[in-house]
């Protein structure tokens, strides 16, 4: 199944909504909350994710993930050479640096899908499943490569 691809998914395209993301993590059985502002968000034991929507009509869906280690800008060379590696090996997530204003340096993943013409509800799921399980996956790439900043997880 693709995600461009009507016929093999079933159902019919909608407009890309926040209730029906809100849905797609539901029937996911995965808690979210929503802020202030109605950013939609949710956290794993690796990191957490923002869904955001871009476009004039909101019809961009971006699944961005932030890893929960804790690295600084001395990171930065070896951080960007495993992102890059990672990007050069899968097809998602993109995979960046950021450096916070505090100077922590975090590790993002997003996967970003443009539903203009609308998605339907295995699309949505398969989008968030695709964002949230292979962008975790890059942040155990990290947490090997700096076990001193991974975050502890309890078993």
């Amino acid at each position: 199944m693709g995600y461009f691809n009507k016929e093999a998914t079933g159902g019919s395209a909608a407009p890309l909504t926040r209730k029906r993301v809100e849905e797609a993590l539901e029937r996911q059985g995965w808690l979210y909350r929503v802020d202030d502002d109605g950013d939609i968000y949710a956290s794993w034991d690796e990191g957490y994710f923002w869904f955001f929507f871009y476009g004039e009509n909101h019809e961009v869906l971006q699944v961005r993930g932030t890893w929960y280690g804790t690295l600084t800008a001395t990171d930065e060379d070896q951080a960007l050479r495993l992102a890059n590696q990672i990007n050069a090996e899968k097809l998602f997530p993109k995979l960046y640096t950021f450096l916070t204003d505090d100077g922590a340096l975090q590790v993002r993943g997003e996967l970003n899908v443009d539903y203009e013409n609308g998605v339907t509800d295995e699309q949505l799921s398969l989008h968030l499943r695709a964002g949230i399980g292979s962008t975790l996956g890059a942040f155990g790439r990290f947490a090997e490569a700096f076990p001193e900043a991974a975050p502890a997880i309890e078993e």
